[in-house]
């Protein structure tokens, strides 16, 4: 597995889980929980990205 792969599966793992945020009511645990990890994925894709440069 490459970092190009892991960019693009975590791309694609984010593109779920926002329409999945989208579902979910804003108020509840499970909305913020997948909200920090979504903005914690970005930063380690964003990361990977970097360094593979």
């Amino acid at each position: 597995m490459t970092y190009h792969d892991l960019g693009y599966y975590g791309l694609f793992g984010i593109l779920g889980a926002a329409v999945l945020l989208t579902l979910l009511p804003d108020g509840c645990r499970a909305h913020r929980l997948l909200a920090r990890a979504v903005l914690g994925a970005l930063l380690v894709i964003a990361a990977i990205v970097g360094v593979s440069y």
